[in-house]
């Protein structure tokens, strides 16, 4: 039998920076994103935009490559504490499959 171990987040800190990406469908429009941005102020930290949010490819924020990009990009940076997805759609979880899984491993036992 195996033994599984719970992994807990570590609790954001006033001022961590988080980043917001858009792994799947692209926000509806530019005022979703600064609403997001807005909020995650109001709650004490920094937000940092993925530079392909709002990019477009079809319904999507950008193509896999772009989208996928800002995800290693804030996995990879260690001034981000947190990731917000802004929007996702159907099949988001198969970008999971090209994201740096290594580097999401290490950042969690921090």
């Amino acid at each position: 039998m195996t033994t599984k171990t719970l992994l807990k987040a570590t609790a954001l800190k006033p001022r961590d920076r988080v980043g917001l990406v858009a792994p799947g469908g692209r926000p509806y429009k530019p005022s979703v994103v600064s609403r997001a941005v807005k909020l995650i102020q109001e709650m004490g930290f920094e937000p940092v935009v993925g530079q392909n949010v709002l990019e477009v490819r079809g319904h999507n924020a950008g193509t896999v490559e772009q989208r996928v990009g800002d995800l290693n990009r804030f996995l990879n940076d260690d001034s981000i504490a947190a990731l917000l997805c802004i929007t996702a759609v159907s099949y988001t979880h198969l970008l999971w499959i090209t994201v740096d899984g290594l580097k999401i491993t290490q950042s969690s036992s921090r």
